[in-house]
């Protein structure tokens, strides 16, 4: 899954907070053919688009964490208007995330550092390849 949204603030401030969001640990739950289960360490990524956009990836179990960490559910004081805000979805193919629960979040640095989020996407399910996931289905990030 991919939460896509735009930070600004102090810039040795946004660096740490996107080394917290890379050194962020999570579990990719992978299945295969005969249902035997298997999990796969591995930290959150980003990626950077166009427009100052960031694109966080992590795992779908963890929808909830990371979009109320990431402040989803909050409404955000720096209104890009709807028409800009749905231009700017449709170029980045996401959508907005719909109803999630806000009970648990992360402890990421956010001192001096604001957030836009513009939405998610999410990532089909494919079958490893590789050595440690050959054969196992797992959400392709």
């Amino acid at each position: 899954m991919h939460a896509l949204f735009i930070p600004y603030g102090e810039v040795d401030c946004v660096n740490r907070f996107y080394r917290d969001l890379q050194s962020q640990n999570y579990i990719l739950k992978m299945e295969n053919s005969d249902g035997e289960k298997k999990n796969q360490y591995i930290k959150g990524g980003l990626r950077l688009a166009p427009f100052g956009v960031v694109d966080y990836v992590f795992p779908k179990e963890y929808k909830n964490e990371v979009l109320t960490s990431l402040g989803f559910h909050n409404e955000n004081p720096y209104k890009l208007g709807k028409v800009r805000l749905a231009l700017l979805r449709n170029f980045l193919k996401c959508k907005k995330p719909g109803k999630f629960e806000t009970e648990m979040q992360y402890i990421w640095y956010k001192e001096n550092v604001s957030l836009i989020p513009l939405g998610i996407r999410e990532d089909p399910d494919i079958v490893g390849m590789h050595e440690d996931d050959k054969g196992y289905t797992h959400e392709a990030l």
